[in-house]
């Protein structure tokens, strides 16, 4: 496969352009992105429909942006549901040291540290069980290049009074 092939030709739109004449050039051209060139020819940056779209109705949240930092979040019957962006520090700040030196190189995120354990991007409601710490990790919700939310069961025996996930 030769990499021309895949390229589409590139789209170039004048400065001097109104939003709304760029809304019409993108319905008409049916691109996605457009190069915005000044008056020399020269690039000036390059502007997406969304950015016109932001520009007239407001900033649009995308789907796959949080509204908040990762958290978890302690459900009545002692699991947690762990928002997948989670760093594995603040995920082993609660559950203690889990992962080896090595694991803590290769991921940053519980997330990534779930696919790291199944050996790929598990679907939703797929378990996924630490042979080590005994805790299981339930998927939530997933799309075909991440985990999003998972519920953490933690199966560990605790110290008296102490909540399952907690550190003893």
């Amino acid at each position: 496969m030769v990499l021309a092939d895949l390229m589409e030709t590139p789209v170039f739109v004048p400065e001097t352009l109104s939003g709304m004449e760029l809304l019409d050039h993108f319905r008409a051209s049916n691109a996605e992105l457009v190069f915005v060139v000044d008056e020399y020819g020269g690039i000036d940056g390059l502007a997406t429909i969304s950015d016109v779209l932001s520009s007239i109705v407001g900033e649009i949240q995308d789907e796959y942006e949080s509204s908040g930092a990762p958290s978890l979040q302690d459900n009545e019957d002692g699991t947690v549901i762990a928002d997948a962006r989670i760093s594995i520090r603040d995920f082993e700040e609660r559950f203690g040291d889990i992962l080896t030196d090595e694991e803590r190189e290769d991921v940053d995120t519980l997330g990534g540290y779930v696919s790291f354990l199944a050996d790929r991007v598990p679907a939703r409601g797929e378990i996924i069980q630490h042979k080590t710490s005994g805790l299981i990790f339930e998927i939530t919700e997933a799309d075909p290049r991440r985990v999003i939310r998972l519920r953490i069961r933690d199966k560990r025996p605790t110290a008296e009074g102490a909540k399952p996930g907690e550190a003893a």
